[in-house]
């Protein structure tokens, strides 16, 4: 469960901040770009999850740059678009998968 002020932050594939975890165990979001002032704050839910729900998947359709699979989730996205989050991922989600190995 997140908490304030996560849950105040709206879902997007074009997000405008990315995550890192802080010393309390919650994210920070950190400016992936200049956000003008009164703009909408966005995050890739997929930087925080690696399962997302059937609800989820129907209510925000894939982008042309990610393909549908199974489980949708950090670990179901393409490298070109984790390498555009970087270092900006949950913590839990850098340690290597057997998928990737």
């Amino acid at each position: 469960m997140m908490d304030e002020p996560a849950v105040r932050i709206n879902h997007s594939y074009t997000p405008n901040t990315g995550v890192r975890n802080n010393q309390w165990g919650a994210y920070d979001f950190v400016a992936l770009e200049d956000i003008p002032s009164g703009s909408e704050i966005f995050f890739d839910y997929e930087t925080t999850e690696d399962d997302l729900t059937t609800d989820f998947q129907v209510c925000c359709p894939l982008p042309a740059d990610r393909s549908a699979s199974e489980s949708r989730g950090f670990h179901s996205l393409p490298p070109s678009v984790k390498a555009r989050y970087g270092e900006f991922i949950a913590n839990y989600l850098k340690a290597p998968t057997a998928d990737s190995q």
